[in-house]
């Protein structure tokens, strides 16, 4: 699902998980190689484009808890790693939230198994990320601290909530809510004493890239 503003496009992507066979971490390779083609070409056709969602892969070790029992699992593949770096190194896209937080660690997990004492533990992964051209990255700022969910809510969809919160030309705001599978994942995180959840938004510098008047989806 895409959105359109003007020279801004943002994205909401769900990377296919590779977990329940070999089968689907096959199929899961093959659509990371084509949607590396596929995000090239976006660049090319878009002045800003902004990715957010589920990738399903969890990049650095400081993007777990458990990463060294996990180094064989689909999430944290070799290959899937390498593939990031890709993303990020080669392709010259920006991970938002590290580029503001470089070194957080369990205040930046995104996703906790609904098995045993995960959530209790923050036993985590960041596997959901704001992935954007450079200048657009740039205009990202800390978020605010928002009061507690009900984890009811996270248990039932496996992930964080997750609102994307984009302030654009005449204060018009463009809320992408993400609840499971519902279309347009933003970026939450939680806090250290999981009483709050942070926010990754972006500055109304946004309003140079973005027309809301010309928003349209593809």
């Amino acid at each position: 699902l895409a959105a359109d503003f003007d020279q801004l496009r943002v994205v909401s992507l769900y990377l296919p998980s590779g977990s329940s066979s070999e089968e689907r971490q096959q199929f899961k390779y093959r659509f990371m190689d084509q949607f590396l083609d596929w995000m090239a070409e976006q660049r090319a056709a878009h002045q800003q484009v902004l990715v957010c969602g589920d990738w399903n892969i969890a990049h650095r070790k400081i993007d777990l808890k458990n990463w060294r029992g996990n180094q064989k699992n689909s999430g944290f593949l070799p290959e899937e790693r390498a593939w990031m770096d890709q993303v990020f190194d080669s392709s010259g896209w920006a991970d938002v939230y590290r580029g503001l937080y470089p070194e957080h660690e369990g205040e930046a997990y995104t996703w906790w198994s609904n098995r045993g004492q995960a959530w209790a533990n923050n036993t985590g992964w960041r596997i959901d990320y704001h992935v954007a051209t450079p200048e657009l990255a740039h205009a990202a700022h800390p978020g605010v601290a928002i009061a507690p969910l009900c984890y009811g809510a996270v248990l039932a969809t496996a992930h964080v909530v997750a609102m994307l919160h984009l302030i654009l030309a005449a204060h018009v705001t463009w809320h992408m809510w993400h609840c499971g599978r519902r279309a347009g994942r933003g970026y939450f995180t939680r806090s250290p004493d999981s009483k709050s959840i942070t926010v990754v938004r972006f500055a109304e510098g946004l309003s140079r890239f973005a027309a809301p008047s010309d928003a349209h989806h593809a």
